[in-house]
């Protein structure tokens, strides 16, 4: 498992040999600003567009309900067009984080993409989040999971992970919690102990391999168990 925070070289394809991503993106009720900043990161998104598959999974909430209908109404008119080709998974429940997510990774497998990508609904996608992910799990087949460098909001001089670690007790935790990016020196990939779920790309055939989140897991800790597989 790495995590890489530099450019990459995949400009130097041509467009067609780039893989095939599918963003995994979870949202509960009323996320309606959480969506409209992931809409307004892919408009601009360096990837090429038409190698990308945005999948949005809706979890319903059993007294707030669904808001679908924003989804419906704000973004998928602009599915394949401002924005990477959309499909929706509505649930009529909760199902979970976990479950919820798993629900991404089943879609993107059974259409054949290459990776998928889980972004937490509450974070910023970078613009050129994709190609350093890419370029990482292409560049030794031996490297299961690739993370992003995630840091805090709206305290972005912060790091709220450069890779999650295992505390002697058992317990996982985010390394680099609140340290200050320019205090860190971080080569291109790190090894890590394991990735955290708030945004990391993993394989479809590793996913068919080893099984996606355990769903037992329905919030927190699901990432470490995945980890340890």
């Amino acid at each position: 498992m790495n995590i890489l925070n530099k450019d990459s070289s995949l400009q130097a394809r041509n467009e067609g040999d780039y893989p095939k991503i599918a963003i995994v993106y979870l949202l509960y009720y009323h996320n309606e600003s959480y969506i409209n900043n992931l809409v307004s990161a892919l408009k601009k998104i360096t990837y090429p567009k038409d190698k990308l598959e945005l999948v949005i999974v809706a979890n319903n909430h059993e007294k707030d309900g669904s808001f679908v209908h924003y989804i419906n109404d704000a973004v998928m008119p602009l599915s394949g067009i401002e924005i990477p080709h959309t499909t929706l998974i509505a649930n009529q429940e909760n199902l979970g984080f976990s479950a919820g997510n798993n629900q991404g990774a089943n879609w993107a497998v059974e259409n054949g993409f290459d990776y998928v990508f889980f972004h937490n609904n509450d974070g910023f996608l970078a613009l050129n989040a994709i190609e350093p992910l890419v370029e990482t799990l292409e560049s030794d087949k031996k490297i299961a999971i690739a993370q992003s460098l995630v840091l805090l909001y709206p305290e972005t001089d912060l790091v709220n992970s450069i890779g999650n670690s295992f505390h002697y007790l058992g317990f996982g935790f985010a390394s680099g919690y609140r340290q200050k990016i320019k205090d860190i020196e971080l080569p291109k990939v790190k090894e890590v102990d394991y990735a955290s779920g708030a945004a990391f790309m993993i394989s479809t055939e590793l996913i068919k391999k080893y099984g996606a989140w355990d769903s037992d897991f329905y919030i927190y800790h699901e990432d470490l168990d995945w980890g340890l597989r």
